[in-house]
This record gives structure tokens, C-alpha cells and sequence, in this order.
């Protein structure tokens, strides 16, 4: 699943456990059918094939078509100036290493190194209107407010708040005049 580079520091260091995606046209959820009798609710596209579903894992990429990451467990503590990920077509450094990507034989000196690949196992999923995110869900997404929250899902999804308004609880926006799409969100966690 694909992430962006602040949302992959929030995973790191656990302050983002939840993530909302657009639901696609002919999207659907169901439980216990098929391929997804093992794991309770899984997604499936318009074509039967199975999307996402609770209990299995996925990789986290920064790309479509991009690599799976590879993080370091020894320094998960403290963030250094570059993150401690790593895929095969980017150079990065953590704490505990200064390692260079060596294209050939990645996987068997980033294991030596103690690295581990950087995947998620889904816990739960559900669908919600966008604009249903409660502040506590916000701050499970990664983000200090629902504002900034909303404001980051639509800038990513090409789509702009041209209102907002300031109010005596900070900065506002009216709901009612903005795209208010379904999503899917996916509750995860971290495979150590």
C-alpha cells in the first residue's frame, strides 16, 4: 500500500494506525465469503478479486509498482534526519547503520544488517463518509486535528477547500459545501 514519506514516519513510530482510502465504483465489502472466510471482512473489486482483508499482511511502498521498505528495529526510539526505511531504488541512513543500497543482493545484507521488511496486517476494516472521522480517529491517522487531517486527505486526492472560516475553536470549514466522499478504513498494525 502506498504511503507518503510523513505518513511512513508516523507508522514508524506508531502514531498512525489507521488509514483512509477512497472506496472505487464497484468496490464492496462482505464477511465471511470465499477467499475471505479465514479472516472475517475483506474488499473486493468490481471483479470479484479481493482487495484488502482483515488479518493478512501488505508492504508499504512509497510508489505504485514501488518496492516494499525495509526499516530497522534497533533504532525505533529516536528519528535521525533520514527515516529509518529503505527501498531498493533510494538511499537512506538510520541511527544504527549508514547503509548504502546495493541493488543486487538487497534482501540478504539488509536481513544481515538486522533490518525487517516494513509491513502492516490489517485489523479491521470499515466504510464511513470521509467528513465521519471523529477527532480521535484523526489523531490515529497520524494527524494532530481532524482540520489538518481533512485538509491532507483532499490535497492528496486533488481536491481543495476554497472556504474555511476562523471560529472561537480555531480554524473551521463548512462541511456542507465539500466533497464528502465514502471510504474504506483500514485499522492496522505494525508486523514486528
Amino acid at each position: 500500500m502506498i504511503f507518503t514519506e510523513e505518513e511512513i514516519k508516523a507508522i514508524l513510530l506508531d502514531e498512525k494506525v489507521q488509514h483512509r482510502v477512497l472506496v472505487k465504483e464497484g468496490e464492496y465489502s462482505f464477511l465471511g465469503v470465499g477467499k475471505c472466510i479465514n479472516s472475517g471482512y475483506c474488499v473486493k473489486t468490481k471483479t470479484n478479486k479481493v482487495k484488502w482483508q482483515n488479518s493478512k499482511t501488505y508492504s508499504i511502498q512509497k510508489k505504485r509498482g514501488g518496492k516494499g521498505l525495509w526499516y530497522c528495529p534497533k533504532c525505533m526510539g529516536e528519528l535521525s534526519a533520514s527515516y529509518r526505511a529503505i527501498s531498493c531504488d533510494i538511499i537512506y541512513a538510520c541511527k544504527c547503520h549508514n547503509y548504502k543500497c546495493h541493488n543486487q543482493k538487497l534482501k540478504k545484507e539488509l536481513i544481515n544488517l538486522g533490518w525487517k521488511p516494513l509491513r502492516f496486517v490489517v485489523v479491521s476494516i470499515k466504510q464511513e463518509k470521509l467528513f465521519d472521522i471523529s477527532q480521535e480517529d484523526a489523531k490515529r491517522e497520524g494527524y494532530s486535528s481532524r482540520l489538518d487531517f481533512l485538509v491532507a486527505f483532499n490535497t492528496l486526492n486533488n481536491k481543495q477547500y476554497s472556504k474555511s472560516y476562523e471560529s472561537n475553536y480555531g480554524k473551521v470549514i463548512d462541511e456542507a459545501l465539500f466533497w464528502n466522499p465514502l471510504v474504506w478504513v483500514l485499522e492496522f498494525e505494525v508486523v514486528k
